[in-house]
């Protein structure tokens, strides 16, 4: 199966890191755009419905590079009525400021399995600022810290497993497994894998129990088979958000990978 569609993501590099294999580079000042682009940038906010988003601190990505021993982020603050703003002026800013003032906020994304051997996943409520309704796998964004310290993508991307999915820490082994660009807001996504020692049913009721359970309407489990796996994808592409249909795709060639190196057909 061929995943690469360039209408929804394109691949930045993908890998296999465990936390201390990656470094993050903070720049505590946050990009200055233009004057006019800050004025539209408010303009458009206040014509949005505040209904459950609010206008949270996140971590803009600047700058990356991937070799055999690390991966290192460029990060600096930003915030989400520029990402919100961003998703719809893509065109605009491009042809007028110029695509180094996109909002570049960084999104993380969990690749969830199960202990029973399946993806949980869900789908987007109608609530939520991006893709509404969409397929999605858990997950959500780098918040850049008030007090000016770095931030961390895996202590990020525990916060949100813990929010939306009710899984603490104990619950599962988190390891990188790259970083995907969504074509249509050119927004960055680090995808991860976050294998649980929980079952499906187990995982599901905690999800529905979850603090952050408002943002979806539906949790799915799907058998973890390279067949079914591209099945699903090709019959829904339509329903997935970019990222979430990137997140798959790169899980899908990690397991290819560990399938041809060990010779099985699922990655131990």
């Amino acid at each position: 199966m061929t995943c690469g569609d360039e209408r929804l993501y394109s691949t930045c590099f993908t890998c296999d890191r465990r936390e201390d294999e990656v470094t993050i580079l903070w720049n505590p000042s946050p990009l200055q755009l233009p004057p006019d682009m800050q004025e539209q940038v408010e303009d458009y906010w206040h014509t949005l419905p505040k209904q459950n988003i609010f206008n949270g601190r996140l971590a803009r990505l600047d700058n990356w590079s991937h070799s055999a021993k690390e991966c290192r982020l460029d990060l600096r603050p930003s915030d989400y009525r520029t990402l919100l703003y961003s998703n719809d002026h893509v065109s605009q800013i491009c042809t007028r400021w110029g695509s180094g003032y996109l909002s570049r906020a960084l999104g993380i994304s969990a690749v969830l399995l199960s202990a029973d051997d399946c993806i949980i996943f869900m789908r987007r409520s109608a609530n939520v600022g991006e893709y509404p309704g969409c397929y999605d796998v858990f997950g959500g964004h780098i918040e850049a810290p008030a007090n000016g310290d770095s931030p961390t993508v895996f202590g990020s991307m525990a916060c949100e497993l813990l929010e939306e999915v009710g899984l603490d820490e104990s619950s599962y082994k988190l390891s990188l497994l790259g970083l995907i660009e969504s074509t249509p807001n050119k927004k960055p996504e680090l995808v991860f894998l976050a294998r649980a020692f929980l079952t499906r049913d187990h995982i599901i009721s905690r999800a529905r129990e979850a603090k952050d359970h408002i943002e979806f309407t539906r949790v799915h489990a799907l058998q973890n088979d390279l067949e079914h796996i591209e099945q699903f994808l090709a019959a829904n592409k339509s329903q997935f958000s970019p990222s979430a249909f990137g997140s798959f795709c790169v899980y899908f060639t990690y397991c290819n990978d560990v399938r041809s190196s060990r010779g099985s057909e699922k990655p131990a």
